[in-house]
């Protein structure tokens, strides 16, 4: 065979085997190289991921639930705005969380049942600020105030909640003595009538009037409640006195309202504006609790029991104000602390302020209108039930010292019954 032959003989079969290895091979060739291609992805994905959060703040609030629904919306358009920066909500009794929050040490990074501590504090009123300040100023505690910078959020004042029909017969029995008010209510339970529907001219299937209000060593209006009773009773809106808060008269006022109750006192006035949506005027006559809470549930609680009810403000009133803290404690670290502000400026923003009037909030802004810019206060329905600006004359709240005086007063005269 001639020389030349042999040697494309040899080209030809060494370019079959070429050909054939690489029909063969370029399939698992591919998916290796493919596989190394997805394996780089993920590694730079994952050093992403940990870039990210290596450069995201953390922060923890412990909020008052009564504004539960506000302050999700707000954080949910925080996140959008800053995703720098990541909020982690919890919700808790705002008498608790002062509780909770006045066993704090520095040498502990935990509290409440081994909970981190918060970054920020927000109970539903400056009243468990100024306790708790109160007790960790004390030079056996930290000697210094726990909550400092502390920033109002939103407002709203206490009010008296009343089914209409009750209203209607309350009313027409007290037409000639301010109609309903807490003096009157007390009155109507320890007067002649001795708290029954039908002697006082209401439907005797109504049986006995009935009071609702939350546990004041747990939540914040059952607090604010003991405080209103007090300045009520004095018929005046400056400070009451401990002297005051202990006098056998008044603690004879405060038993007669804080016993007409026929349902245990719950822990937070979230929980109990849903036990009256549950349970209606069957176990609720009067419930005092927050203006908010009622508006925002007010469709709700008409729809359900199928009867309006009524907003009365007492003579003397209190506003619950949110204010937002922050948590002097040596784990808060200063990167927290400047997202801490970064989240106060945030809630108190136009937009978010405004938010809060569709939750029935009124704003901490006070060049945010209430009423007139088509917002949930100008819903006919809700001024028709007394929703407006008659909420009663502010009254200037006591010290600390007599606000324990006045929870000392109540937890006696409460007999749970």
């Amino acid at each position: 065979m001639p020389r030349s032959r042999i040697i494309f003989l040899a080209i030809l079969a060494v370019a079959i085997i070429i050909a054939v290895f690489f029909g063969v091979a370029r399939p698992q060739l591919e998916q290796a190289a493919n596989d190394a291609a997805t394996q780089q992805a993920v590694i730079r994905a994952q050093n992403a991921t940990a870039t990210a959060r290596a450069n995201v703040t953390n922060i923890r609030i412990n909020y008052g639930t009564e504004k539960d629904s506000w302050l999700k919306a707000a954080v949910e358009r925080f996140q959008v705005a800053h995703p720098e920066i990541r909020v982690e909500l919890i919700g808790q009794g705002s008498m608790a969380s002062y509780n909770a929050l006045s066993q704090v040490t520095d040498d502990k990074n935990t509290f409440d049942g081994n909970k981190p501590i918060p970054t920020l504090w927000s109970p539903a009123a400056s009243i468990q600020v100024n306790l708790l300040n109160s007790e960790t100023t004390s030079p056996t505690k930290l000697n210094r105030e726990l909550a400092i910078n502390c920033k109002q959020l939103v407002l709203s004042p206490m009010a008296i909640m009343v089914w209409e029909d009750r209203a209607a017969a309350f009313e027409a029995a007290y037409k000639d003595k301010g109609g309903i008010t807490l003096q009157n209510i007390a009155d109507a339970l320890s007067g002649p009538a001795q708290g029954s529907w039908g002697k006082l001219g209401g439907n005797p299937d109504w049986g006995l009037i009935k009071v609702g209000y939350t546990n004041p060593y747990e939540s914040n209006s059952g607090i604010m409640m003991v405080i209103a009773l007090a300045n009520n009773f004095y018929n005046k809106p400056t400070r009451v006195t401990g002297a005051e808060a202990t006098a056998p008269d008044f603690q004879k006022f405060m038993a007669t309202l804080s016993n007409a109750v026929s349902q245990s006192l719950l822990s937070s006035s979230g929980l109990l504006m849903r036990d009256v949506i549950a349970r209606g005027p069957a176990s609720y006559d009067f419930v005092i609790v927050y203006e908010a809470l009622g508006i925002e549930n007010f469709k709700n609680v008409v729809g359900r029991h199928r009867q309006t009810i009524r907003f009365v403000y007492p003579k003397f009133n209190l506003y619950t104000d949110h204010p937002l803290c922050i948590i002097d404690h040596p784990s808060i670290t200063p990167a927290e602390r400047e997202a801490a502000k970064v989240f106060q400026n945030f809630l108190l923003s136009k937009d978010i302020q405004t938010l809060a009037l569709t939750y029935g909030y009124r704003p901490a802004d006070i060049s945010i209108p209430i009423f007139g810019a088509n917002t949930v206060f100008d819903d006919p329905e809700l001024q028709a039930a007394g929703v407006g600006d008659a909420i009663g004359q502010e009254l200037a709240l006591p010290d600390g010292a007599t606000i324990q005086q006045l929870l000392t007063v109540w937890r006696r005269s409460y007999t749970g019954s």
